[in-house]
């Protein structure tokens, strides 16, 4: 099944509950969410990834929530927890989508050891694959957006895995992060 194929309120109330599982690469994340505020550009940006059962194995399971104390109806936050922690600090609830896109990354960097990932967009053509490595904000997003739209094949646009057992890269294609105008 798709995302696009759930309804709006069955999205809710996967994220409310035992999670929404949504396959990206070789991962499955489950994503569970009091906010609503996720759930719009969820199903927009992921409609055509796969679902599956919430009582599926996941190997990441992300928690996005509203910050702690007064910060949950005065000046609001979004707090990412993972397996009961919460590695940072809270943010402005106008994050709430983007805490999702880092704290899955920050899932896959700090968790996927089977892998050496770059911070790099990855495109193909033809079967081969070009890695751009590059700091954040230096265009890597950009560039790799124009090339998708003349031809090539997005791979990743913000970690790039490489297999230590065969050394080819594997796709982790999620939707391209352009930042500001």
């Amino acid at each position: 099944m798709r995302l696009f194929q759930i309804s709006h309120d069955e999205l809710l109330n996967r994220l409310k509950n035992k999670g929404l599982v949504i396959t990206t690469g070789p991962f499955q994340f489950r994503l569970i969410s009091e906010l609503p505020s996720i759930s719009e550009p969820l199903h927009r940006l992921y409609s055509h990834y796969p679902v599956v059962n919430s009582d599926e194995f996941a190997n990441y399971t992300v928690r996005l929530n509203h910050g702690p104390g007064i910060r949950r109806w005065i000046r609001q936050q979004v707090r990412f927890g993972f397996e009961g922690k919460f590695p940072f600090e809270p943010l402005p609830i106008t994050h709430a989508f983007p805490q999702l896109e880092w704290a899955m990354n920050w899932c896959i960097s700090t968790q996927a050891h089977q892998y050496l990932i770059f911070h790099a967009a990855t495109i193909e053509r033809d079967g081969k694959a070009v890695i751009m490595p590059a700091p954040s904000g230096s265009g890597k997003s950009t560039l790799c957006a124009a090339l998708i739209h003349r031809g090539w094949r997005l791979i990743s646009d913000e970690l790039t895995l490489v297999s230590l057992t065969d050394q080819t890269v594997v796709p982790l294609a999620r939707p391209v992060s352009l930042k500001n105008s």
